[in-house]
């Protein structure tokens, strides 16, 4: 990491449900020049969401997207709505032609960003040894999907717990093992 000019060296603050080695990628990139948009699928809570946005990424401008609205906060949050289940969506995108049927709703603003991070954190998973058909929980079908569409030539995008079914197959499928770091 030194040779991007900056390096994390705060520890894990509480909240923030990422790895050493993944905030020391995340600040790294971020704070390279000249300042970054960051997109977040998720939030970590009111402490973590703020040291994401304004530790992380002072300089420069982070929006949350997040599935519930009972979050409230200062920071930039747009309300998403997830309509899948992994019990029935895992093997029905299997089929790339049905992928459209992912695109979220997001707000105009949001769409023609030009967003240099997208991180991939929410909406919920599951764990990784429960069953696929017993998983009820959305998953990340339209998180990995949105953050394809939305990312320009440049862009870089993270995805979290790609030790799952789900994060692993459908990152490596949509977003193309060619750009794995």
């Amino acid at each position: 990491l030194d040779h991007v000019g900056a390096t994390w060296t705060g520890g894990v603050p509480q909240g923030i449900d990422f790895g050493e080695d993944q905030m020391k990628l995340l600040y790294a990139y971020v704070n390279l020049a000249p300042p970054k948009n960051l997109l977040v699928f998720g939030v970590w809570g009111a402490q973590g969401s703020t040291v994401l946005s304004r530790v992380v990424n002072p300089r420069g401008r982070t929006v949350f997207l997040h599935d519930t609205d009972t979050f409230s906060t200062d920071l930039e949050l747009f309300r998403v709505s997830y309509k899948t289940k992994i019990s029935s969506a895992f093997h029905r995108y299997k089929d790339a032609s049905l992928w459209p049927e992912l695109k979220l709703d997001l707000p105009s603003e949001v769409q023609s960003t030009q967003w240099h991070v997208i991180l991939i954190d929410a909406p919920n998973g599951c764990c990784p040894n429960t069953p696929i058909a017993d998983t009820h929980t959305p998953g990340r079908f339209q998180s990995i999907y949105m953050a394809k569409q939305l990312a320009r030539p440049g862009s870089v995008v993270l995805l979290d717990d790609c030790e799952r079914d789900t994060e692993r197959d459908y990152g490596l499928a949509m977003l193309g093992e060619q750009n794995l770091v």
